[in-house]
C-alpha cells in the first residue's frame, strides 16, 4: 500500500489534493470528469476493479483500487488530502468513520483543518409514511437551524451525523451535500468509455417494477411531491463548492452552516408515474396507459418501494448563495423520462446496462 500511495502523492503535485471516493458511479464519474484535468488540483479517485482502474488511468484519471470498507486504505488515502470528497456508499458508517479519522490525522500533523465533503441525499427529510399522500406546505431549507434535528431514520442517518460530529469537534472544515432524485443521460470520457453507472436510483426503480409486472405503478394516489436535479447540475455543484472551499475559508462550512441541497424544482409523483405508464404502454409493456397503484404484496417484495411515495420538499438556498444555478427545468425533466423508459425496455441506458 505504501508503494502505491507514493506514487500517487509524491513528487511535484499541483497546490490541492482531493481524494474522491468515486469514479465510477453516476454522479462521482460526473463530478471526477469536471475536475481531474484543473491544474489546481491533484485528483485521485477510488475505483473498486484493477480492470476499470487501468482504464481510468489511460484517460489521465489518477486511481487507487480498493474500497470504503477497507479502513486502513481510506485512513490512510484521507491523511494524505486537502480535501476529501465522499460521494460513493452513502450509508455506509464505518468508510465515513474511517475517512474521517484520516482527516483527524492530517490535522493533527499540519495544523491546518482539510476539506470533507460528504453527500447525503434529500430522502433525509423524507415523511416515510405518507404513502402518496399530498405534502404539507412545509419546504425544508439548507439554512434552517434544525436541518439535522430533523434527520429521519433511513440510513443516510448515521454517517451524516458523523460528519455534524466531525464539525463540532473542529479537525475538518465539514460540507454536506444533498442530492434529490438525480436524473438525465450523463456524458464524457468516462461514460464514453463505458465506465461508469449511467442511472440513479428513484427513476430506475418506478420505471423497472412497473416494467416488470406489465404495468405502470405509483403509490397510493400519487400526490407526493420531491425534487430533481440534472446529473450535470449536480455534478457542477460539486465543482463550485469545491473551488469556494478551497480559495475562501469563510465559506459557510460545519455543523450548522455547511449544509447544501440541491434542486431545480418539485416534481408530482403522479404526474411522473402517468408520463412514465404512457411511454410504457406506447412500447407494448402497460397494459394500461394509465398508472394504478402498486400492491402490498409487491410493497413486501421490494423493500424500498416505499419511498417513491415519500414526500420531500426542499430548498437549496444557501447552494445558489455560491453562485450555483440550475440548468435544467421540471419541464426537462418530464420530458427526460422518455430516455429513462427507452432504458428500461432496451435494458440499456447510455451503453451500460439499465
Amino acid at each position: 500500500m505504501s508503494n502505491r500511495l507514493s506514487k500517487i502523492f509524491g513528487g511535484k503535485k499541483a497546490p490541492v489534493s482531493v481524494f474522491i471516493t468515486s469514479a465510477t458511479g453516476l454522479v462521482g464519474a460526473s463530478v471526477v470528469q469536471l475536475i481531474y484535468k484543473d491544474p489546481k488540483y491533484n485528483v485521485t479517485a477510488l475505483v473498486r476493479s484493477e480492470e476499470k482502474a487501468a482504464k481510468l488511468e489511460k484517460l489521465g484519471v489518477n486511481t487507487v483500487v480498493g474500497s470504503l470498507d477497507n479502513a486502513e486504505l481510506m485512513t490512510a488515502l484521507a491523511s494524505q488530502s486537502d480535501v476529501v470528497i465522499q460521494i460513493a456508499d452513502i450509508f455506509n458508517l464505518p468508510g465515513t468513520e474511517a475517512l474521517l479519522k484520516g482527516a483527524k490525522h492530517r490535522f493533527e500533523k499540519t495544523g491546518k483543518k482539510p476539506i470533507y465533503i460528504h453527500t447525503c441525499g434529500t430522502g433525509i427529510w423524507a415523511d416515510l409514511g405518507s404513502n402518496g399522500a399530498a405534502p404539507s406546505d412545509k419546504i425544508t431549507k439548507d439554512t434552517d437551524a434544525d436541518l439535522v434535528e430533523n434527520y429521519n431514520g433511513l440510513p443516510h442517518k448515521g454517517p451524516a451525523e458523523a460528519i455534524v460530529a466531525a464539525g463540532k469537534e473542529g479537525y475538518a472544515r465539514t460540507f454536506t451535500v444533498y442530492p434529490p432524485t438525480v436524473w438525465g443521460i450523463p456524458k464524457g470520457p468516462i461514460f464514453d468509455a463505458h465506465l461508469a453507472h449511467t442511472s440513479s436510483i428513484q427513476l430506475p426503480l418506478s420505471i423497472k417494477t412497473s416494467l416488470g409486472r406489465g404495468q405502470g405503478g405509483v403509490v397510493g394516489e400519487g400526490k407526493n411531491v420531491w425534487n430533481h436535479a440534472h446529473v450535470d447540475d449536480v455534478a457542477n455543484f460539486y465543482k463550485v463548492l469545491l473551488a469556494k472551499a478551497v480559495s475562501d475559508e469563510s465559506t459557510p462550512s460545519g455543523p450548522k452552516n455547511g449544509h447544501y441541497i440541491i434542486e431545480a424544482g418539485e416534481y408530482n409523483y403522479l404526474e411522473l408515474a402517468k408520463t412514465y405508464t404512457k411511454l410504457l404502454h406506447a412500447a407494448g409493456k402497460s397494459e394500461s396507459a394509465e398508472p394504478n397503484q402498486f400492491t402490498a404484496p409487491e410493497f413486501e417484495a421490494i423493500g424500498f418501494l416505499f419511498i417513491l411515495g415519500t414526500n420531500a420538499r426542499t430548498q437549496g438556498v444557501r447552494a445558489r448563495q455560491l453562485g450555483w444555478s440550475p440548468k435544467y427545468t421540471t419541464k426537462d425533466f418530464y420530458a427526460g423520462v422518455k430516455a429513462e423508459v427507452d432504458g428500461a425496455v432496451s435494458g440499456t441506458f447510455a451503453g451500460v446496462p439499465y
